[in-house]
């Protein structure tokens, strides 16, 4: 074996064991993250129930009219703020997720870039989301196949349609995101639209983030069968 060749597969070796630790540090802590957060909602939902179950008991109570009326709408006041949090939570974590996986397989290319300096360079390929630029970059210059992840992406690719709506166009459905929305991401569950605007529910983003764990997990496999020379 060459010296050249050697240092390939040296640095392939490396290049493995950082992807497995991109994967378990910044993907698993994001999820640690959002688990820990909804978690905290959760227990903050059962509160808002409660204190909003106690205003309408009180409005019912209540003597007189004007005060039931304000003790049932503070009830109703309670648990409407109580979704507001959690739909603005389930948003920022659908950023929070998009921008962690973007920056891992953009780290990902780098590494392997930097590993067969022979090979084009990630920056070289041009079209495309970043994610999916990166995605052909890896089957194109390293023999990646990605074929039986073709559900699991397709969903990241609705994800990420979701994102932009969020970053573009602050979560609105109007115009072409309309079009968008009700092609890719209607019908989908933990996904909905109110007043003109998107809802996201917390179950959706964990959902989404086990379709890029998996397909993280079947990049690393392939890595390895590379190192392992498979």
């Amino acid at each position: 074996m060459s010296v050249s060749a050697t240092n390939i597969e040296i640095n392939l070796r490396i290049v493995a064991l950082a992807v497995k630790s991109l994967i378990r540090s910044e993907m698993k802590d994001v999820r640690a993250y959002i688990e820990k957060i909804e978690k905290f909602l959760d227990d903050e939902e059962v509160k808002a129930v409660e204190r909003a179950k106690k205003y309408a008991q009180d409005s019912v109570d209540e003597s007189d009219e004007s005060a039931a009326a304000n003790d049932l709408l503070s009830g109703m006041m309670i648990y409407m703020r109580h979704g507001r949090h959690l739909n603005i939570f389930a948003k920022t974590s659908v950023m929070m997720v998009y921008s962690c996986f973007e920056n891992v397989m953009s780290q990902v290319t780098e590494f392997m870039a930097s590993a067969r300096a022979s090979v084009k360079r990630p920056d070289g390929v041009k079209g495309g989301s970043v994610i999916e630029n990166r995605k052909e970059y890896l089957e194109r210059y390293h023999g990646f196949n990605f074929e039986k992840m073709a559900e699991e992406w397709a969903r990241i690719e609705d994800f990420r349609e979701l994102r932009n709506i969020l970053v573009h166009n602050n979560g609105g459905v109007g115009g072409r995101y309309k079009v968008i929305f009700d092609t890719r991401l209607k019908g989908i569950s933990g996904l909905s639209v109110s007043f003109g605007s998107v809802v996201v529910e917390v179950s959706y983003v964990l959902e989404v983030l086990v379709d890029i764990e998996c397909y993280l997990n079947e990049l690393h496999r392939q890595l390895d069968a590379l190192v392992a020379g498979r």
